[in-house]
């Protein structure tokens, strides 16, 4: 039985092994392949790792980048209506403007910042149909006709913590001084230009290259230097400069900020004074413009103040007077028997007199409101009024030489003009904002003779 036994269990132990291999082996092939599969995935895994890895270190170099950049913008548009009653070419005037800007600012480190401002736009508004000292449209951008151009592009470096600031490019001279919290941004706050810039002060006409250096020791002070070529061109920069300084103080009052402003500056143009444009003007001759060229530079001082009253209201105030001898620049170009070199005359020989020195004096007051206590703390009312005060000089001029023909409607008595502007801004999200605005313009022209000019808008800003 024994034997028996031994040999049954050898049989048994043959017959199962014959029986589970075939099973085994079926379960072996699967393994290897599910191994193989595995192997596949892990690599296909390992590339696609590999590929990430790639993207975001590409991504991370992108994101660096942009981390030092930023970008800005908005678009605006007007629509203006005036209603001029009677005595002027029409009796009402309906125009529309709209300006685009882009603003592009990197930052470089501790090698400074770069900024770049393009912009465009087209048309007048109403302004040139009235014919005001104070203008009605500081937006206005109808000189660029769509056109795309380089307004500023600069480079500001800091040394001493930015305790000094250096800027030096092309730049746009209203930003530099007589800044201003609540009365310096036509697209967003007041529109008139007595209540954006300083009327008694003879801007270079455009973007012009310069440098600008900001010394602020404290938080509570700061001195501004500016150099910029007054001929606006790249041409001769240092022949002709346009230079001014600004002190500036910061004080708070029971924790309400407020900003005072006290600046000079002065223009080294060629001028030509009063008394020159009355000898030509009577002599009506066509003598060489170049006669009247005085080396007096234009010059002038002025003050800007806003100060916040509460934690709703701002009120601001500012003032100007510039040099009365000076009537008007005399172009560079003017040449012997140039009848328009000192812009007296137009091309066939008609008075066409733009004086800068007109405005001798100007000041404005007013303020703005936000809509917290109305439940619109976004929301903005502002209203101002502010006066053009006319060199003496020219007041004779309108009386006595214009005779109609310098402006429609300059005839008689001239005086001052007043202007007053009120505005409300719904702010409708972040990106979307509406205004109503409403002007008046007493002594238009500075014609006291003139009616006086009702003017309604509507403006909206996009910004990004």
């Amino acid at each position: 039985m024994e034997g028996k036994g031994r040999f049954g269990f050898i049989v048994g132990l043959v017959l199962a092994l014959l029986f589970v291999t075939p099973f085994n082996a079926s379960a072996q092939e699967k393994l290897r392949k599910e191994i193989r599969e595995l192997k596949e995935r892990i690599q296909q895994l390992e590339k696609n790792v590999e590929k990430n890895q790639e993207e975001s270190k590409a991504f991370r170099a992108l994101k660096e980048k942009f981390e030092h950049l930023s970008i800005g913008g908005g678009v605006t548009g007007i629509i203006q209506g005036a209603d001029m009653d009677s005595g002027w070419d029409d009796d009402d005037a309906a125009d529309g403007s709209y300006s685009a800007d882009l603003e592009v600012e990197v930052d470089m480190d501790r090698w400074g910042t770069g900024f770049l401002h393009l912009e465009t736009g087209d048309g007048d508004g109403v302004t040139d149909e009235i014919g005001c000292l104070t203008g009605t449209n500081a937006d206005a951008m109808g000189g660029m006709e769509n056109d795309l151009e380089i307004s500023e592009a600069l480079w500001t470096f800091g040394l001493l913590d930015d305790r000094l600031n250096l800027t030096a490019g092309k730049l746009d001279p209203v930003t530099l001084m007589d800044d201003n919290r609540v009365a310096k941004d036509e697209t967003t706050q007041f529109m008139a230009d007595i209540f954006v810039d300083q009327l008694a002060m003879e801007w270079p006409d455009d973007y012009t290259p310069g440098f600008q250096a900001v010394v602020a020791p404290c938080d509570f002070f700061d001195l501004k230097m500016v150099a910029l070529s007054a001929d606006t061109d790249w041409e001769d920069l240092f022949n002709h400069m346009f230079y001014g300084a600004e002190i500036a103080v910061h004080p708070e009052f029971n924790g309400l900020e407020g900003n005072y402003r006290l600046y000079g500056w002065g223009n080294d143009r060629h001028h030509v004074e009063w008394g020159d444009v009355a000898d030509e003007i009577e002599g009506y001759s066509g003598l060489d413009p170049k006669a009247y060229y005085d080396d007096e530079d234009n010059y002038g001082i002025g003050l800007s103040i806003d100060q916040r009253v509460a934690s709703d209201i701002t009120l601001f105030a500012r003032y100007g007077w510039q040099n009365d001898d000076i009537a008007a620049a005399v172009e560079e170009e003017a040449s012997e028997g140039d009848r328009e070199g000192a812009w007296i005359f137009d091309e066939n020989g008609d008075l066409s007199f733009e004086p800068y020195g007109a405005v001798e004096q100007s000041w404005s007051v007013g303020g703005q409101i936000t809509g917290e206590r109305w439940s619109r703390p976004d929301d903005v009312f502002g209203m101002a009024v502010g006066m053009a005060m006319i060199n003496d000089d020219y007041e004779d001029y309108l009386e006595d030489y214009a005779d109609n023909r310098l402006v429609d409607g300059a005839e008689g008595d001239a005086g001052d003009e007043l202007h007053f502007e009120a505005y409300y801004s719904f702010c409708l999200n972040e990106y979307l904002a509406v205004s109503l605005d409403t002007q008046i313009i007493d002594n238009p022209r500075g014609d006291e003779d003139a009616d006086t000019v009702y003017m309604a808008g509507l403006r909206t800003q996009i910004s990004f």
